[in-house]
């Protein structure tokens, strides 16, 4: 099945599945949060991809998506800094990450 540009695939629940090699993936909001948490002061392009650790296409992809969508924005030249609709992704989902933990919480 192809995908769209632009689409997001989100997996809330089916824990064993996202396992591989002993760790735990994560999912696309994860990665953003990841990306525009670190970005909340400006930050090199190389550098992102190393704290995130994501692969160099991933990164382009992740970073290409973020800014369409105004949540990223390119301070200068490989520089990049999270917007301020950016940062109220980041509390948005700092807010139902911390309801869901409290609500449904697996143990």
């Amino acid at each position: 099945m192809g995908e769209e540009a632009g689409s997001i695939t989100i997996t809330i629940l089916g824990r064993d599945k996202n396992m591989r090699n002993g760790f735990l993936r994560r999912n696309n909001l994860d990665v953003m949060y990841e990306i525009l948490s670190f970005c909340r002061k400006e930050r090199q392009k190389t550098r992102i991809m190393y704290k995130c650790n994501l692969s160099y296409e991933l990164l382009k992809k992740y970073i290409g998506f973020l800014v369409s969508r105004d949540l990223l924005e390119k301070s200068r030249d490989k520089y990049y800094r999270t917007t301020m609709q950016g940062l109220d992704f980041l509390n948005e989902y700092e807010r139902v990450r911390n309801m869901l933990n409290k609500r449904y919480s697996l143990h």
